[in-house]
């Protein structure tokens, strides 16, 4: 054996000695034998010390739509020295800029960052085992066959690889970039309008499809009816109707929405409503009489609706913004409509008094139904199920255009059937109708190991047509065909165990929709002044619409799958349903170059937008881009040909061993004097907005593109001490925050589970798919483990606000796939561009050694050099039928070591 690593590298560590095989030469007649060995080094496996100057900026001619701020909350472009050395600064140290030029890491080690023994948290490992001065990657795919020689396609220029709806996306978070860094105000730069868009009632969405849907989601709607009568009655002989509404929409969006078309004008919306039965007044002591069936669809139909509907209007102010996660509430129909159809006209409230009689069609008597009345005690029925239709609608008043938001079909609900001892006939209250909620997290406690969770395990909110099966009042079963986003309840948010109409009754109070713990409820109840419910801290924003150049495959997590499950990409689940989403991250990759740029001011000393990437071989980049900017993804080889001139900086190997390699990449997001939006007072609706700065360091987002907007975090307040108030802390700020310690046990525990799995993942699909076994990935159950041990991630409000530890008394359960929860995409989102199943960069070491005749050594020589695999792809000379290729290397450094530096 010859030892090539021992003392001069690695200390006084014996475990950490490298013996080789010796491969002996037969002597010759003046020397004694030979002995040369060598040993490969990965240096994918080590954390990489060489780092991005922290002043790059991109190019001028990408529309500034990228900065360094930017950067720092999309993806982590550097690695997390500063875990590893606490005598080091990226932002500040005096050598920081430096470190990408060094080429050794005894260069490395000799800077005053570096070199203090105290000041190195290498867990135990040898600076030589645990640091590469420099780590690049290919960006080739793992898949067998690959075309394109294996090599990545570019989304950022080929968009359309995954269809044509894909490509709006981009191309509209690039138009959205450039419209933003136009603003003059630095608030304006940060706060995004978003236009609505809809659906297209005559193309049915496929599930799996890919879909741009933007618009507010129906949370809670009420509608609620008695038939009466009216003393006197000679004046009265017919039966009255009075109903109630109230509908709450929510924006569930990390972007304000805009209340305008591309021209300009005002946009209200309007629900229309389908399925009311026929309504039979029965006399409660006599059940042989009984009145001519009241037609509640044709009575309260809009004449002029194409689809028989009834149609409310609910007016909106276009020139307040619908910020984000916002609900907004309509309470109630013009009550001055005596008699008549729709439409009605709903006027925007903040408030629920929703059974005032200012409030309810018709005013203190209703409208007059034409059926003749009946003395007594009086009860309601109906005959067969029928089903409820309700669509909503972006409309122009100015042209009566309108657009299809959203539509909730077949709503089963159960005949009429109010009690037997029937109501006073001239009764004014509710006595049956209809009351359906979103299911929230509210109501998704059934499962531990879901807290509060469900309600995102299994619905996508975004769906503008769910599926409503046969049984879609019962709890959420695929297997049995049961359950659906939404449910029947009683009592603003009691479930009921069927969806009878007659359980929505004044009389015994099944009629409430101020009930705070309710997370998407925004109103001030029925007391405006003054109330505290109308705050910031009540926004619960949930999905981001790209306001950035996508960067990273797993910030694609907030993409809108139809009838699947959300933040598909870069989770566990990502693999499940129509399309495996899993698979995209061994084919793609982001460069952040658009059609719209200008080539021909493209500066290669600047970087690529993406600023993992490094360009390799090429010395004017702009003929190549402009040529891949006029090309058709269908074209040969097109989508790939940029991967042939690219590199990956400081490119790590998922399956790495090495705890500090872990640490320095989990701790790489770091944010300093980053600016967000912030409102005056913690509200929303009044008071001035300021940019304030945060300096944050080992962070993860939900929101890498639109996380200024919804940084503040108002605590919930206790406001109610007989009825808890939903926390929203974690839903309105998508971002978490971790110490040292946390980094570190989540970078063990990493370690301990791919020892445990005893082999290496062999493509990044593998890695991010479900252990064996197991609901969850590899990465999953470390999250779990090191942030949930008791099934449940908690939110330290100080800490995350602050920076400040709080009691454990003070922590509270975080809601499951909730943006404050860490989930395995947020990770990716971060360091994804930088993991692969493979390596490319290595250090060789090559010894030889000769013998004197007597036996004894009698010369040495060792030679270092370090390699990386280039993306320039070699006909393979052995097998040239075979078509296949091979990744040429290069020497990157050479030096000569003598024993003691061994």
């Amino acid at each position: 054996f010859i030892r090539i690593v021992s003392t001069g590298t690695v200390g006084l560590q014996p475990e950490n000695y490298v013996d080789v095989p010796a491969l002996k030469l037969p002597a010759t007649e003046h020397t004694g034998p030979i002995e040369i060995g060598w040993w490969t080094s990965d240096q994918g496996v080590k954390a990489s010390i060489g780092e991005m100057p922290t002043n790059l900026q991109p190019p001028p001619n990408y529309a500034n739509s990228l900065t360094q701020q930017n950067w720092q909350t999309q993806l982590s472009t550097t690695p997390g020295l500063e875990e590893l050395f606490t005598d080091y600064d990226r932002h500040n140290a005096p050598r920081a800029r430096e470190l990408d030029k060094t080429t050794s890491l005894d260069q490395v080690m000799a800077l005053s960052d570096f070199k203090a023994p105290t000041s190195q948290n290498l867990s135990g490992e040898p600076p030589f085992h645990a640091l590469t001065p420099f780590s690049f990657g290919v960006l080739a795919s793992v898949i067998p066959n690959a075309p394109n020689a294996g090599l990545m396609h570019d989304l950022s220029l080929f968009p359309s690889i995954l269809g044509n709806e894909f490509t709006d996306i981009v191309e509209t978070a690039q138009e959205t970039a450039a419209t933003q860094s136009a603003q003059t105000s630095s608030v304006g730069q940060l706060q995004h309008l978003a236009a609505m868009r809809g659906i297209n009632e005559t193309a049915p969405l496929i599930d799996g499809q890919i879909t741009h849907i933007i618009s507010p989601i129906l949370s809670n709607f009420l509608l609620a009816f008695t038939i009466r009568s009216e003393a006197p009655f000679d004046e009265n002989p017919n039966f009255y109707l009075r109903m109630r509404f109230f509908c709450e929409l929510w924006n569930p969006y990390t972007s304000s929405l805009k209340m305008e078309n591309s021209s300009g004008d005002p946009l209200n919306l309007e629900l229309e409503i389908k399925g009311l039965p026929d309504v039979t007044v029965v006399k409660a002591i006599d059940s042989g009489t009984q009145s001519a069936p009241v037609a509640l669809q044709d009575l309260l139909k809009d004449p002029n609706n194409a689809n028989d509907a009834i149609v409310i209007r609910l007016k909106n102010n276009a020139t307040a913004p619908w910020l984000p996660g916002q609900s907004q509430n309509w309470t109630g129909v013009n009550s001055s409509t005596a008699t008549g159809n729709s439409p009605y006209d709903s006027v925007l409230t903040d408030q629920k008094t929703w059974n005032g009689t200012e409030h309810t069609l018709g005013g203190a008597v209703g409208i007059d139904t034409g059926i003749p009345r009946l003395t007594g005690a009086i009860r309601h029925t109906s005959s067969g199920q029928h089903q409820l239709q309700i669509r909503l609608y972006a409309s122009n008043p100015k042209n009566d255009s309108r657009t299809l938001l959203r539509k909730l079909e077949n709503i089963r609900y159960e005949p009429i059937s109010t009690r037997p001892e029937g109501y006073d006939s001239e009764h004014k209250g509710s006595t049956f109708g209809y009351h359906i909620l979103l299911r929230g997290p509210e109501m998704s406690n059934l499962n531990s190991n879901y807290h509060r969770g469900r309600w995102l395990h299994e619905h996508d909110p975004r769906n503008p047509v769910p599926n409503f099966p046969k049984d879609w009042h019962l709890d959420y079963d695929p297997a049995l065909n049961t359950g659906s986003a939404y449910i029947p309840v009683k009592d603003g948010i009691s479930p009921l165990p069927q969806p009878f109409p007659q359980d929505i009754n004044e009389t015994d109070q099944t009629i409430n929709t101020v009930v705070f713990r309710r997370l998407l409820d925004r109103s001030h109840g029925s007391t405006p002044a003054g109330s505290t419910y109308h705050q910031l801290w009540q926004n619960a924003p949930l999905f981001e619409i790209p306001r950035d150049r996508p960067l990273t495959l797993a910030s694609l997590q907030h993409l809108y799958f139809h009838n699947e499950r959300p933040f598909k990409v870069g989770n566990s689940w990502g693999a499940s349903g129509a399309l495996n989403t899993l698979a995209w991250f061994d084919r793609y990759y982001f460069s952040g170059l658009a059609r719209s740029d200008d080539a021909s001011e493209y500066d290669p000393q600047l970087g690529l937008p993406n600023p993992n990437l490094r360009l390799f071989a090429l010395e004017d980049p702009s003929e190549i881009i402009q040529s891949l900017q006029n090309s058709n993804h269908a074209e040969s080889g097109a989508n790939a040909q940029l991967a042939q001139h690219l590199l990956v900086q400081n490119r790590f190997n998922q399956n790495s061993t090495s705890i500090a390699g872990w640490i320095a990449l989990l701790a790489g997001l770091n944010y300093k004097n980053w600016s967000s939006v912030q409102y005056a007072g913690d509200s929303s609706d009044s008071g001035s907005i300021r940019i304030q700065k945060n300096t944050r360091t080992r962070a993860f987002t939900r929101f890498g593109s639109s996380l200024a907007e919804t940084y503040q975090a108002p605590e919930t307040p206790k406001l109610n001490a007989d009825e808890d108030v939903a926390p929203s802390a974690f839903y309105r700020r998508g971002a978490r925050h971790f110490d040292s310690d946390e980094i570190a046990s989540l970078a063990r525990e990493l370690v301990r589970l791919i020892k445990k799995r005893g082999r290496p993942f062999f493509s990044m699909e593998e890695f991010l798919s479900p252990a064996a076994g197991s609901e969850q990935s590899l990465l999953e159950q470390a999250i779990a483990t090191t942030f949930a041990p008791e099934k449940r991630q908690s939110w330290d409000h100080k800490w995350e606000t602050q920076g400040v530890r709080s009691p454990a008394s003070e922590h509270i359960d975080i809601d499951h796939f909730s943006p404050g929860f860490l989930t395995q995409a947020d990770i990716m989102a971060a360091i994804g561009p930088k993991l692969a199943p493979r390596s490319d960069t290595f250090k060789i070491r090559a010894c030889a050694q000769t013998y004197s005749q007597q036996n004894t050594p009698s010369a040495f020589a060792c030679l270092e050099a370090t390699l990386v695999r280039t993306p320039t792809a070699k006909v393979n000379t052995i097998s040239p039928s075979s078509g296949g290729t091979t990744r040429t290397f290069q020497i990157l450094s050479t030096r000569w070591l003598s024993r003691k530096e061994l």
